[in-house]
């Protein structure tokens, strides 16, 4: 009888023990403050061995419920302290920060409001960035028709100053610019045109595997004035792109998959910009991309805007803030600019402005988040437009015909400001960029 009761009384502690353990394992189930703060709708991005996120790129997660007092930690296992991410930017839509310096599968955990939510699992993979070697590539054509169709990839090397035939680029017009990706898997995206259809689409393309995949179709508002598209850029070594509308104001998005986008950041009250009503603005057709300045978190997108009252378009150059959602401007008052651009350089941020009216060039470096001019650098007597940069050689390159058939590369150094022309020729460059891989 003793011992019956023993039994009974032990199964019943052990049962308590067990419901206990159970409640505290779950953080969730009931919140301190008796409310439910968890993120609904969570989607977080597919990653696997194959596929990895690499330490120091940007994760966008989906979900309702994001506050600008969210934490996200890594966690590599369930012994480990974990790893708190960099925060960049938060919205309706979801959350975006810098993966941590870790490998492997880890756990992505939510801290907020004095509770944990688990989000779901990321497989990370830590790479020598900074160690990869970098590579300047021009597109070009197979033909010299009207119609340019066959695109080609060609390497240009910098001691010979030639040309090196590489890969043919699925069929279709490569519209102006490509966006290198630079994590190590030498993807690119380009905006193209396919044969026989209106449309221009998003493409990804990887020079490594020499395969083509479409990120989303007809994005980009200048060609059909339907979809929201502006500018792409890569935001900490993730595919974003700029929406701008008068309804809408600024905002930044990140692509997923399906061409899926994600709010990140609506980047200032769209009302006004320095107290004044913007009537219009919009990104040329010569300028889709824009740069992004990791320290100040800052995007910066060239076009031309209106005001209230005004008579014309003047160019003019944005700096959308991902903290804080402020906007700064730079633009033409004298309305003398022939063009704008902006790269990101070992130096810092640099504006090139060519001007209108004269065969001129300056180089302006500049304070990203406030556009203040920090000093000029040089005054080139080249129009540099289309311009890339290649921090290796810490050089500019543009594309020019030189009074040829044929287009050259050009060369600024910004360490002896000198200029030189490339030895190799192609009939057409579309594009020029450099990629490290």
């Amino acid at each position: 009888m003793i011992r019956q009761s023993f039994i009974k009384s032990t199964i019943a502690l052990l049962s308590m023990v067990f419901f206990v353990l159970v409640s505290c394992s779950d953080d969730h189930a009931a919140p301190e403050n008796g409310t439910d703060d968890s993120i609904q709708n969570i989607e977080v991005p597919s990653s696997d061995v194959s596929s990895p996120i690499v330490s120091g790129q940007m994760v966008v997660i989906r979900g309702n419920g994001f506050t600008e007092n969210s934490e996200i930690w890594f966690q590599a296992s369930t012994r480990s302290t974990g790893k708190k991410a960099d925060i960049i930017s938060y919205s309706d839509e979801g959350i975006s920060f810098i993966a941590p310096q870790m490998s492997g599968s880890c756990d992505v955990i939510l801290k907020q409001g004095g509770n944990t939510q688990a989000l779901g699992q990321v497989y990370l993979e830590e790479r020598d960035l900074a160690g990869m070697e970098e590579y300047t590539y021009a597109i070009s054509y197979d033909n010299e028709e009207e119609e340019y169709t066959s695109p080609v990839l060609y390497r240009y090397d910098y001691q010979s100053k030639n040309f090196e035939k590489k890969y043919d680029i699925p069929q279709g017009e490569v519209i102006k610019f490509v966006l290198p990706e630079n994590v190590g898997n030498g993807n690119i995206y380009y905006f193209k045109r396919p044969v026989g259809s209106k449309n221009v689409n998003l493409f990804r393309y990887s020079i490594k595997a020499q395969q083509e995949e479409m990120v989303c179709s007809d994005w980009l508002n200048k060609f059909t004035n339907v979809a929201p598209g502006m500018a792409i850029g890569i935001i900490e070594n993730t595919l974003c792109g700029l929406e701008a509308s008068i309804d809408k104001g600024f905002e930044i998005v990140s692509f997923g998959e399906d061409g899926k986008t994600t709010l990140l950041k609506k980047a200032f009250p769209y009302d006004a910009i320095n107290g004044k009503y913007v009537r219009r603005f919009y990104c040329e057709d010569d300028n889709l991309t824009f740069i992004y300045d990791s320290e100040s978190r800052c995007v910066l997108t060239t076009g031309k805007i209106r005001f209230e009252g005004d008579n014309e378009d003047f160019d003019c150059l944005l700096s959308l803030n991902l903290r804080t959602g402020e906007v700064k401007m730079l633009r033409d008052e004298p309305n003398d600019a022939y063009y704008y651009e902006v790269l990101a350089t070992k130096q810092g941020i640099v504006l090139v402005e060519t001007s209108k009216d004269e065969y001129k060039t300056t180089l302006k470096l500049i304070n990203p988040e406030t556009l203040e001019i920090v000093s000029a650098l040089d005054e080139v007597n080249q129009h540099i437009t289309f311009s890339i940069y290649n921090e290796k050689t810490n050089s500019i390159y543009w594309e020019r015909d030189n009074g040829t058939s044929n287009d050259y590369i050009m060369e600024y150094s910004l360490e002896n400001k000198e200029i030189s022309v490339s030895n190799g020729s192609l009939p057409y460059i579309e594009a020029l960029f450099s990629i490290k891989y």
